[in-house]
Formats: C-alpha cells, sequence, structure tokens
C-alpha cells in the first residue's frame, strides 16, 4: 500500500520498472482496499481537501472511518468515484 499505490501511483515520488509498477499496483489490489484507480483517485481527493469537507476519508469521522470504513461509503452525494 505505501510503496506501490500511495508513493508510486499516488505521488509518482518515484519511477521505476513498468513490471515492478503492474506488481505493486496488483498487491495493493489484493489488500481489498477498492480497486487500484479508484483507491488513488480517493487518495488524491484526500490530499486535495485534507480534513475538509470534501477530503473522503478524514480523520475527524473517526479513526475506523478515516481507514476504512470509506470504502462501504454509500451517503448521496458523499465525493466517491464510482
Amino acid at each position: 500500500m505505501t510503496v506501490g499505490l500511495h508513493r508510486l501511483l499516488t505521488h509518482r515520488s518515484f519511477s521505476t520498472y513498468k513490471w515492478l509498477e503492474r506488481a505493486l499496483a496488483t498487491l495493493g489490489a489484493l489488500a481489498f482496499q477498492d480497486g487500484v484507480v479508484n483507491w488513488v483517485a480517493v487518495h488524491r481527493m484526500h490530499h486535495a481537501d485534507s480534513d475538509g469537507d470534501s477530503d473522503p476519508h478524514t480523520p475527524k469521522d473517526g479513526f475506523w472511518r478515516g481507514h476504512f470504513l470509506w470504502l462501504f461509503a454509500t451517503t448521496p452525494g458523499w465525493p466517491m468515484i464510482r
């Protein structure tokens, strides 16, 4: 999660071989935290408005919501990519 989805795909803080990028993305998908594209999009939204009203997983909503329950959000208008 940290190296593959967060640092590499979300922030593009480093580059690597395509085969390693794909392997890290696959491992991230196996973590069952939504699809890779959606995870990256939601995390970019989080950084765009950290702890604000449109932050999809702000810790202000509690520990479990901030780290896990955001995956199951179904509130209409809640900023999720679906």
